[in-house]
């Protein structure tokens, strides 16, 4: 009988113990280490996850090192070496392309990646007080982003997931379906025009080169609609880049692509790299160094994975 009545108070302890705790008591978020939960709480959070928004360009299914992929190796343009992983590249070349090839994974998941990004911050910035005209601008560069990666996509895959707001949890993403091609298209002229309306013809810091201006806006977006074959708005957003005076064509051809000449007046948008850095840098010229070059052309490169075609 002692023992049953202490077993009964024992109980009794442990649940009013656990009772006491509640969830928080165990549901506990990181101290020790940034999350989303307590990082977006100040005007350099948000400078920072924009520049995050900005540095999924260069991820290898966006503006990487594999995007050529999706337009020259298709094109007969150039044509990929067909040996060990290049085969991946080889059936762009010859359109037999697998569900499971590498360069299809990482368009779709680059670029969603990118697009959670964008979202997040358009749906987080409001309730942070900030300098009025940086938020505008930052929200102007996520709508910029987030149009131009939904662009790839949708010529990419045709119908995709719409998604325009931040998903905090894995059920959430089972409620999107493929949004129709003409829904996809809507919603990047709406984030184009929405930023370029905000976005400044320019910036005068060195750091804040290569963020989208409104010229950037407006040409991309002509290049929607001529994609859409809406030739008249088109026009119209593409001549207002013209009038604006801030671009023009770089006098001798070659000197566009020098890396001492990088946002040239002929850029109206380029992604950002740089070197000595692990991961900063470009890697489209290993790519299209000649074959069996070695480090003839590109120091520790050993030669290209892709062959330049001529026609003459």
């Amino acid at each position: 009988m002692k023992n049953n009545y202490r077993n009964i108070c024992a109980a009794a302890v442990i649940a009013l113990a656990l009772a006491s705790c509640g969830k928080g008591f165990v549901d506990l978020k990181p101290v020790s280490s940034t999350t989303t939960g307590n990082f977006y709480q100040t005007e350099e959070d948000f400078r920072n996850a924009v520049n995050g928004a900005y540095n999924s360009l260069r991820a290898g299914g966006n503006y990487g090192g594999d995007s050529y992929v999706f337009g020259e190796i298709r094109s007969d343009n150039s044509t990929p070496v067909a040996s060990g992983s290049v085969t991946d590249q080889d059936e762009f070349d010859r359109f037999y392309i697998r569900t499971t090839n590498p360069y299809i994974n990482n368009r779709w998941s680059n670029s969603y990646t990118a697009i959670a990004r964008c979202n997040a911050i358009l749906d987080r910035i409001d309730a942070i007080t900030m300098n009025a005209a940086t938020k505008d601008r930052y929200k102007a560069e996520a709508k910029f982003l987030r149009a131009l990666y939904y662009f790839n996509l949708v010529r990419t895959f045709g119908d995709v997931p719409l998604v325009l707001k931040e998903i905090t949890n894995p059920d959430e993403g089972y409620q999107y379906g493929r949004n129709p091609i003409g829904e996809v298209y809507a919603q990047i002229e709406k984030d184009l025009a929405e930023a370029a309306a905000v976005l400044p013809p320019s910036y005068t810091a060195a750091a804040d080169r290569g963020r989208a201006t409104q010229g950037a806006a407006k040409a991309i977006l002509g290049r929607v609609l001529l994609t859409e074959k809406k030739y008249g708005p088109a026009a119209e957003q593409l001549k207002a880049v013209i009038d604006s005076k801030k671009y023009d064509l770089v006098p001798v051809y070659a000197d566009f692509f020098k890396v001492n000449n990088k946002n040239n007046v002929e850029a109206i948008f380029d992604v950002q790299y740089k070197s000595g850095g692990v991961g900063q840098g470009n890697g489209w010229p290993n790519a299209f160094a000649p074959q069996n070059s070695g480090n003839a052309v590109i120091m520790f490169g050993g030669g290209g994975n892709n062959i330049l075609l001529t026609t003459w």
